[in-house]
């Protein structure tokens, strides 16, 4: 991934998270190995993904373990007790936030398309993941109450 987008992506994070779900997060880049997925045992989270078309093509998956996830929501409704699908429904709005917040920046002026955020299997991130010809950029976002990682795919 061209590192513009990675650097936009890490920046609209941290702002996301911070300004709309009031949490500090610290987002770094972590490199690519081969067994990184069990490593980060991604199978166990929730996963979003959502894409973005135009001048390229951009996935973008964000795994959470679901006590994040419920921490998160919490923090964005102002409820104390969110249920799993309500978590999960915030889930998709703050990736579409975060993504959304990232085509913002965009200042060469290309006309990109968010897709809708979906909540997709491990299975299904592998099987999508499995036709990428390219090796993914992996950003993890640190916050006090768990953390987010970033599976991004680019075709430019």
């Amino acid at each position: 991934m061209n590192s513009v987008w990675k650097n936009l992506m890490m920046t609209s994070t941290s702002e996301i998270i911070e300004s709309m779900f009031f949490s500090a997060v610290v987002c770094e880049c972590l490199n690519y190995k081969a067994d990184i997925y069990n490593r980060m045992l991604l199978a166990e989270k929730e996963c979003c993904f959502v894409d973005i078309k135009g001048k390229g093509e951009i996935d973008i998956f964000v795994f959470a373990d679901i006590l994040s996830l419920s921490d998160l929501a919490s923090s964005f409704s102002g409820k104390n007790d969110v249920e799993d699908q309500e978590s999960r429904e915030i889930f998709k709005e703050m990736i579409n936030m975060i993504a959304g917040t990232a085509l913002s920046y965009d200042s060469e002026g290309n006309n990109f398309t968010l897709g809708l955020p979906k909540i997709i299997s491990y299975e299904g991130f592998k099987k999508m993941a499995s036709l990428k010809k390219k090796t993914p950029d992996i950003i993890q976002a640190k916050m006090l109450t768990g953390e987010l990682i970033l599976v991004l795919f680019s075709d430019n």
